[in-house]
């Protein structure tokens, strides 16, 4: 399992009519956590894609939201990635706002691997198992 953890803000950008932040951008959050992750382990998506042998597609993804964020809150973000049967990667992300001292979402997002020639599941990559291990 890989754990990470980041700091943020929320800008006027992630914000809806209402002033919090609008549902799909907790999504996005989530996701560029994971990716922070993946390039601090020398498994950036750029190197993934260049490399062209395979590819991680979300395959599921969901929000529980808990309590809003609102325009200038800071909020942590504490995720796990760990192995999700033969070829999939589950990540779980939760967003806590430090300005409320509140939880305000859980993440849920999982990918399985592919093939990049053939579009067809493939057993995790060693690279991959390594930082999951």
């Amino acid at each position: 399992m890989s754990h990470f953890e980041t700091e943020r803000m929320v800008f006027l950008k992630d914000t809806d009519a209402a002033g919090i932040v609008f549902f799909s951008r907790f999504f996005e959050f989530a996701h560029e956590a994971m990716e922070e992750c993946l390039a601090e382990h020398e498994l950036g998506i750029a190197k993934i894609l260049a490399e062209g042998k395979y590819l991680c597609p979300v395959t599921h993804s969901e929000c529980t939201f808990r309590s809003p964020l609102r325009l200038n809150d800071s909020f942590r973000l504490t995720g796990n990635m760990q192995a999700h049967g033969e070829s999939g990667m589950r990540t779980e992300v939760v967003v806590f706002n430090q300005t409320t001292g509140k939880e305000s979402a859980l993440i849920t997002i999982e990918q399985c691997v592919i093939s990049a020639d053939t579009w067809k599941k493939i057993a995790l990559p060693a690279e991959i198992l390594k930082l999951l291990a």
